[in-house]
């Protein structure tokens, strides 16, 4: 990644603002961002009651995978879930992330390269 960026930042700052937007509707919904530096795992949680039913989801996980066996694109971003629009991987590469190095996990390998972003294979 470019080494003036800092995509862990930036990966917070993003997901703070999902977290602050979806908590400012008033809703009993409340939004929490959950942050682990050591595995590099950043993940948005809603959670509360509305009338009588309780409510649990992950609306956006993302992790940071080192593919050290690379020489070329060693860390990258992981997109793992993403019920957002329009979509965490644009937010990010209009942050300055470059395309490659952000992977959306959720598709299936054999249909990745067509998503605009990484692929996450490596590098032969």
């Amino acid at each position: 990644m470019d080494t003036q960026l800092d995509p862990i930042q930036i990966i917070k700052d993003l997901l703070q603002e999902h977290a602050d937007y979806r908590n400012s509707a008033n809703s009993p919904i409340r939004s929490r961002l959950l942050c682990d530096d050591r595995e590099q795992c950043y993940v948005l949680i809603d959670c509360g009651w509305t009338e009588k039913r309780y409510f649990h989801a992950t609306p956006i996980h993302i992790e940071i995978i080192d593919d050290s066996a690379t020489q070329t694109l060693r860390e990258r971003i992981w997109i793992q879930r993403d019920e957002t629009d329009p979509g965490v991987a644009v937010e990010l590469r209009d942050r300055g992330i470059p395309t490659q190095q952000i992977i959306l996990g959720f598709p299936p390998p054999n249909l990745r390269q067509y998503t605009g972003f990484g692929t996450g294979e490596l590098a032969s």
